[in-house]
């Protein structure tokens, strides 16, 4: 409920008519992949496999996914549009931030389970709310402010756990 309200920014129209743009849509679509993939992790994770393995299979499978969506989707690369500064930030984002949060979050799942790692979702919401207060390109209203503290009271109530 919290998340909700994070969401559609308190505005009880904006729920009403489920307004959601192209990112909500997207966030949902990704947050109920990342429920699949964490209770997916925990089943095929075995303790004598090595974990770095299966976080490099997931990147392969990752790859594959996207070649895939290139090919069948006839989107044509445009590699000569890109300079090689942005290159460098495409190396970084690709190779260094998806191996570290990809080995991190299945390291969690593993240790924490999918059910506590999945508690933590519900404050992306509210997480970036406050990065955009942050950064002064958005302000948070009463009712957002609400929102975010039923979030985060309730993943505190799910991490607790028994």
């Amino acid at each position: 409920m919290g998340t909700c309200i994070v969401v559609f920014k308190g505005n009880l129209e904006l729920f009403l008519s489920l307004s959601l743009n192209k990112g909500d849509i997207l966030f949902l679509f990704s947050i109920s992949s990342m429920a699949l993939y964490s209770i997916c992790a925990k089943y095929f994770y075995k303790k004598e496999d090595k974990l770095i393995v299966l976080v490099f299979m997931t990147l392969v499978g990752g790859c594959i996914w996207m070649f895939l969506a290139l090919v069948f989707l006839n989107i044509p690369l445009q590699w000569g549009k890109i300079d090689s500064k942005q290159f460098l930030y495409l190396g970084y984002l690709s190779i260094a931030a998806t191996l570290v949060t990809s080995y991190l979050y299945q390291k969690g799942t593993v240790i924490l389970g999918p059910k506590k790692v999945m508690a933590y979702t519900y404050l992306n919401p509210a997480s970036i709310a406050l990065l955009l207060v942050l950064f002064g390109s958005s302000i948070i209203n009463l009712w957002m402010s609400l929102g975010i503290l039923i979030s985060s009271f309730s993943t505190l109530i799910l991490l607790k756990g028994k």
